[in-house]
């Protein structure tokens, strides 16, 4: 199996890259953290392979909007999750669909063949792409990919399709998952095991939130779209504040039960749910990935006291944060 990227970007504007058969790995478990070779790029893409599955998560700050032609000699399917950045594909070929990823959401999709152009804007990516084989689907199905419904029906027949029309949001406890892989404190086997879990249990949910109709959303008016998403993202940038629903009322201009009622539709959680969740997503990536105390990363979250950080992450993760010190 083999794929060819062709970009000003590469040197020698080409890049090729070959896998077993449905991703065969010689060991049971690998992983590697790979510089960007680019100039246009500053960050890594760690890799994580084993039987069936090959992962990718991109941290890249790329300084400018640049194309890919890509090809794929092999069937492609990919779970794809764009918490940061846009990816977008436009095909040229019948065997496969263009697709369209914006930040906050995620796809699922099957292409037989793949011959097109993937284009990203500048910006700060940062995502988890999954490729799997689809003996592996099968294994996870029992051989009966109708269980998916019209998806497994399609990829029986090998036609190409995505899971849905549009590309969905990607709700807390997918995300919870993601955190979870990237940030995964094991190693060896139970890391395996452990990765393979979250990655069942991703597709599960990316199946499920498929069969609630999407048509239930289109009563909202695009600017009310455009606050709800405008609260989410003030959410986000003051995780150390302490903020009230009056607050963020008053900041969105929507009124509070709007507010409530279309931040559980629209990203799967209350609105506070959603803001304790990413406070402790983002206080476990600190104390991993920049060697922070579990003190200051309490802080930094808006926590007076770290025992209750300590209590708050402990039931929200099922174990101390101090384990993510011994890993």
């Amino acid at each position: 199996m083999k794929s060819i990227f062709k970009s000003s970007i590469y040197q020698g504007g080409i890049v090729q890259k070959s896998y077993e058969q449905d991703f065969k790995q010689k060991d049971f478990f690998c992983e590697k953290k790979l510089s960007s070779p680019y100039n246009i790029a500053e960050g890594f893409t760690r890799v994580i392979q084993m039987d069936g599955i090959e992962i990718e998560h991109r941290d890249l700050n790329l300084k400018e909007a640049h194309q890919v032609k890509v090809a794929h000699d092999f069937p492609f399917l990919k779970m794809h999750f764009e918490m940061k950045g846009m990816s977008s594909f436009v095909r040229n070929n019948k065997g496969s669909m263009d697709a369209l990823i914006p930040a906050g959401t995620h796809q699922l999709m099957y292409f037989p063949e793949v011959k097109g152009t993937l284009s990203y804007p500048s910006g700060h990516r940062y995502t988890l792409e999954v490729k799997l084989a689809v003996c592996y689907l099968k294994k996870i199905f029992g051989e009966d990919l109708s269980l998916i419904e019209k998806f497994g029906v399609k990829v029986e027949q090998d036609q190409p399709v995505k899971l849905g029309e549009c590309s969905r949001p990607i709700s807390p406890a997918m995300m919870q998952n993601i955190m979870d892989i990237i940030h995964c404190p094991l190693v060896g086997v139970s890391k395996k095991v452990f990765i393979e879990a979250k990655l069942m249990e991703l597709l599960i949910l990316q199946i499920e939130q498929s069969k609630v109709p999407e048509a239930e959303k289109k009563i909202w008016k695009g600017e009310d779209i455009d606050k709800l998403h405008f609260v989410k993202d003030y959410l986000n940038q003051h995780l150390d504040q302490h903020l009230s629903m009056d607050d963020l009322v008053r900041e969105s201009g929507l009124n509070s039960y709007k507010l409530k009622k279309g931040f559980k539709e629209h990203f799967g959680n209350t609105v506070f749910g959603y803001w304790s969740d990413i406070k402790l997503h983002k206080a476990k990536q600190m104390i991993v990935d920049e060697n922070i105390s579990i003190t200051e990363a309490s802080f930094m979250i808006g926590f007076k006291n770290p025992q209750h950080f300590t209590a708050a992450f402990k039931k929200h993760f099922g174990y101390l944060p101090s384990a993510l010190k011994r890993g």
